[in-house]
């Protein structure tokens, strides 16, 4: 019988506390979430964080450090391995309220909930999966000017009113 010793050097090792990010972050890279929304939203200038990493970061954030304002997100990042978090190449300092704050407006104009149902599509043909329905939040409050019509009795006005204003049945996907 044969036995082995591996005697190794961990003076030049760093070692990092991941927690659940490096679950997340692989998923996230997994799924090619930062490619795709660099792809669909891309910058128009050079930087150094793309409107794809800045989701990530503000995914990565929000499931450690949530409730906090943009600003601090930099003091967040500051102990974790952003290069293998995220990508190589950026710092903590780089993931600023100002870049962040612009990657929020950026997804804004090009539409939140195209943006979430693409990644959401992206996701299940990326991992293979097929549902057999999907069902969508249809219960949302929706009010522009006044909420009632000029025949109702001016006591109504106190109290809420509610009326089917739109209902849109390609919304529901099934098969």
């Amino acid at each position: 019988m044969t036995f082995w010793m591996v005697i190794m050097n961990f003076d030049n090792v760093d070692v990092y506390d991941y927690g659940h990010l490096g679950v997340v972050a692989g998923f996230i890279k997994q799924v090619g979430l930062i490619d795709y929304i660099h792809h669909v939203i891309p910058k128009t200038k050079p930087c150094h964080v793309s409107h794809g990493q800045a989701v990530a970061a503000m995914l990565l954030n929000a499931l450690g450090f949530h409730s906090q304002a943009l600003y601090l997100v930099p003091e967040y990042f500051s102990d974790k391995p952003i290069d293998l978090l995220i990508s190589p190449g950026i710092y903590s300092e780089h993931l600023n309220d100002d870049v962040l704050g612009r990657t929020l407006d950026a997804v804004f104009d090009y539409g939140v909930s195209s943006l979430y149902s693409e990644l959401a599509i992206k996701t299940l043909n990326t991992l293979s999966i097929t549902p057999k329905a999907i069902n969508l939040d249809l219960t949302s409050f929706h009010v522009d000017g006044t909420a009632y019509n000029d025949n109702t009795p001016d006591d109504t006005d106190k109290f809420i009113r509610i009326v089917q204003v739109y209902w849109d049945p390609s919304l529901i996907f099934s098969d």
